[in-house]
């Protein structure tokens, strides 16, 4: 039982999710990432608030600035979850996108025409951002 939720998670469920972070993750200039499209979504029958939290086990990692998890929870519409490490923000990309948040936990909600597109917008914002740090 989640307790904070009162509801039950199933812990095979959760273990798949896991699994499928730590298989799926990427990396790129100190930044880890996952993308899980709608497809893969609907394959774990899972929720975006199963999967959106992907990022804070990501900014673990070493030598990153950045984690993200962008999420497609309706063909077309996608979410993002950004964290940052000290010296880096991840509001500034989260608000470009029409979100919002705090300077190392940030998220937005915006539309794309596919995961590779809203991936590679992401990837450029945050790196116009580590420049600017």
């Amino acid at each position: 039982i989640d307790y904070s939720t009162n509801t039950y998670v199933n812990p095979y469920e959760y273990e798949l999710r896991k699994k499928f972070l730590w298989d799926n993750f990427e990396v790129k200039d100190n930044c880890a990432y996952v993308l899980v499209n709608y497809a893969q979504l609907q394959n774990m029958d899972g929720t975006l608030s199963d999967v959106g939290g992907y990022s804070s086990s990501l900014i673990a990692i070493d030598n990153m600035h950045y984690s993200f998890s962008l999420v497609e929870y309706e063909i077309g519409k996608f979410s993002l979850s950004i964290r940052s490490k000290i010296g880096y923000s991840a509001i500034d990309t989260a608000t470009e996108l029409g979100g919002g948040g705090h300077l190392y936990a940030a998220g937005a909600k915006f539309e794309c025409k596919d995961m590779d597109t809203a991936c590679k917008k992401v990837l450029r914002l945050l790196k116009k951002d580590e420049k600017q740090n």
